[in-house]
């Protein structure tokens, strides 16, 4: 039932590094929260994207953003889990270009891979 995997991913703990989500004006924690990292104050992680990104593009960073959402980030916990259970660890990191308007649904719902092409020139 929904309840009980409410409940499953709920219990998923969030990563040690994310912020606490600002809360809306009724209240409640905000689905979305974008932090931007500071080459200094998040230097770890900040070089750790950086040195990912430049393995495959020279292009200029002019801005790195965290994006936390709890939902999404729980639901592929829970997935990863499978996976490795069925199939052993093969993570990758990938990135993917998209139009600027795009960012806020894929940051809110996540990838729809039906759109794979519609933005991006390969």
């Amino acid at each position: 039932s929904a309840i009980i995997s409410q409940m499953i991913l709920t219990g998923i703990p969030l990563p040690n590094e994310w912020d606490v989500h600002p809360k809306d004006s009724s209240g409640k924690e905000e689905e979305v929260h974008l932090v931007p990292l500071d080459p200094v104050t998040h230097a770890n992680e900040y070089k750790k994207v950086a040195d990912e990104v430049r393995k495959t593009s020279s292009v200029n960073i002019t801005k790195i953003q965290r994006v936390q959402n709890a939902t999404l980030y729980r639901v592929y916990m829970v997935r990863k889990d499978q996976m490795e259970q069925k199939n052993g660890s093969n993570e990758r990191t990938l990135f993917h270009g998209t139009a600027e308007g795009s960012c806020a649904s894929i940051n809110k719902t996540g990838f729809n891979r039906s759109y794979c092409g519609k933005n991006g020139k390969f």
